[in-house]
């Protein structure tokens, strides 16, 4: 992962990248998630990282995981879609009360 990392901070010319999202929620279930999380961590100590976070389908994906690391939560939110601000999960209260930041996507 360091060389991938490596690879895109040289790609883009820059020193550390804004945000990482983890694309797929499993991704960070089991032992591997656990080693997937300890090196974003390490990222955001060394300022490597500003910033870590998931991109979830529905809010089950978060009630499901600890919440503890992340800062940025990717949603799907429309006007058809807003499960992600009304449905109460572990997510809703630290989203609301700025803990976390929203980043939506599918807004049409």
């Amino acid at each position: 992962m360091d060389k991938m990392l490596e690879k895109s901070l040289r790609r883009l010319k820059k020193d550390k990248l804004e945000g990482v999202l983890i694309h797929d929620p499993k991704v960070i279930k089991g032992e591997k998630g656990y080693k997937v999380i300890r090196w974003l961590k390490t990222q955001k100590e060394k300022g490597r990282v500003e910033k870590v976070g998931i991109s979830i389908y529905g809010t089950k994906d978060l009630d499901e995981n600890n919440l503890e690391w992340i800062d940025i939560i990717q949603a799907p939110y429309s006007i058809y879609d807003q499960r992600i601000l009304t449905e109460k999960s572990k997510a809703y209260e630290k989203i609301a009360g700025g803990k976390i930041e929203l980043h939506v996507r599918s807004i049409y």
